[in-house]
């Protein structure tokens, strides 16, 4: 099933800022919904991260004359500072430039050992979550690792694991075997190969999902069996075929959503007045 918004309310128009290890996702939101959506590799130089960012809020800013933010979610250290600057340097200074887990915090109660430790990409969609869905729920995000974050029926933040996603998975094979190719990602033609190519897939992509399937029954078994399953980020696509029996939901754009929700919280509150 895919996941609807339950965003309500005035349409705040936001540039959010996705920065993963991989990939630098951008969007333009009306209240939760995507209208615009580019993507630039995180591997870039610096220098050309910042010309196409320049680029792209050209365009947006022209096209949609609304937008009165711009919000950041990175766990790339490296990246966070220097976009910020990139994306004040691009706007006016009228426009306020904010940072998840710098100057504004997802509201969710983080019972992490450490919270420090706990990307603000996992808070953000487990607040997403916890807001849209109900819980208790499980968030699967698909990215460069494949993450499993847990929100009790209270509606804390508990935790969950992490795993290599499929892409690491791919390059540590080729990058540490002396005869195994490097293999772009796709699913498999069949489970039983006859070549190299196709046995690497396999055994990368069903093994995936098996792994996918073990820990949510697991973790339905200790929380609940009425925990909702949510399924997002950026190889959605390629596991929902084999997943669909294994989760309630679909949801392409939890985390742009959740930087939606946090936007309409800081413009409520008046946050922004001042700055």
């Amino acid at each position: 099933m895919t996941g609807k918004s339950h965003f309500k309310g005035k349409n705040y128009y936001l540039i959010a800022v996705d920065i993963g290890n991989t990939s630098i996702h951008l969007a333009v939101l009306r209240g939760a919904r995507l209208i615009a959506a580019e993507v630039i590799s995180s591997g870039l130089k610096h220098n050309d991260i910042k010309k196409r960012i320049l680029s792209i809020y050209r365009v947006w800013l022209k096209r949609y004359p609304q937008i009165n933010g711009i919000m950041i979610c990175s766990v790339v250290p490296a990246l966070t500072r220097k976009v910020k600057t990139f994306s004040q340097t691009g706007c006016s200074k009228t426009i306020p430039v904010v940072v998840i887990g710098k100057d504004i915090v997802p509201p969710i109660k983080n019972r992490y050992a450490i919270p420090a430790q706990v990307g603000q990409d996992r808070l953000v969609v487990a607040f997403a979550a916890k807001w849209i869905y109900q819980p208790p729920l499980v968030v699967i995000d698909l990215g460069t690792a494949t993450t499993f974050d847990v929100v009790s029926k209270n509606g804390d933040y508990l935790g969950g694991l992490i795993v290599p996603g499929i892409e690491l998975s791919v390059k540590a094979l080729a990058r540490n075997t002396a005869l195994l190719p490097q293999v772009n990602i796709r699913k498999p033609k069949k489970l039983i190969a006859n070549n190299t190519e196709e046995s690497i897939l396999g055994g990368l992509y069903y093994g995936h999902a098996e792994m996918i399937k073990g820990i949510t029954r697991q973790l339905k078994r200790r929380i609940s069996p009425r925990t909702k399953v949510i399924l997002t980020g950026g190889y959605v696509g390629l596991f929902k075929p084999c997943l669909r029996q294994n989760v309630d939901y679909v949801d392409h754009n939890l985390i742009f959503k959740g930087m939606s929700l946090l936007w309409k919280l800081i413009c409520t509150a008046g946050f922004l007045k001042d700055r």
